[in-house]
């Protein structure tokens, strides 16, 4: 259902990149330039049914460069040209109001089941546990509802375009998961002292993204 492209895989995968950028490009008016393209990950959804229909862009971008709304609360942590990992979303299947076959559901289903696994597991390789996306707001929805996907801040609608979200994703890892429910109530305490409580133990251990 997936693959995972990596720079190294690029040139031997450019037209599965390239149909995933398409789509991007129309439902989201998003591009990357050579230079970000070069480093980014492809999480590219296809099938020999439908081909190319959907998944994500794993990518660095500037702190100042993200949506205000989701920048503002983490200048306190971070420099403003800090680069963080982030995340574009498209699933072809959210834009088909006919989206209501048991088929289409478990198809849905398994999407945002499967790509939260793949972002947890790039997330962990780069000592993030938070991610900021973009996606439409149907696939938000169906993030939620579907995949149970935890956004700890609230969705902001995209200035440019009225029907997408910016928002964080969660990923928290099998630890935190297991955790003893004293040490989920300690937590619970010390996120209130934050409003990106998801940025309090990871920023020490952080992996700087290459420039």
């Amino acid at each position: 259902m997936f693959n995972i492209i990596e720079p190294n895989d690029h040139r031997s995968s450019q037209d599965k990149i390239d149909s995933l950028l398409e789509f991007l490009k129309i439902y989201q008016d998003f591009s990357l330039s050579p230079k970000d393209q070069e480093k980014a990950i492809f999480i590219v959804a296809e099938d020999s049914t439908r081909g190319v229909y959907g998944g994500a862009v794993f990518y660095t971008q500037k702190l100042k460069d993200l949506h205000e709304n989701i920048s503002k609360g983490l200048f306190e942590f971070l420099p403003e040209n800090q680069k963080m990992w982030c995340v574009r979303l498209c699933f072809f299947m959210d834009q088909d109001d006919r989206f209501l076959t048991l088929e289409a559901i478990e198809l849905c289903e398994d999407f945002y089941v499967g790509l939260y696994e793949i972002l947890r597991e790039l997330g962990k390789k780069r000592s993030t546990n938070c991610l900021p996306i973009v996606l439409c707001s149907k696939s938000y929805r169906n993030s939620l509802t579907y995949g149970h996907w935890s956004y700890p801040t609230k969705a902001h609608p995209s200035p440019l375009l009225s029907d997408c979200f910016h928002a964080f994703l969660s990923l928290p890892d099998q630890k935190r998961t297991l955790q003893s429910s004293q040490d989920q109530e300690h937590n619970k305490r010390e996120d209130l002292k934050t409003p990106f409580p998801f940025l309090r133990n990871d920023q020490s251990q952080t992996e700087r993204p290459v420039q």
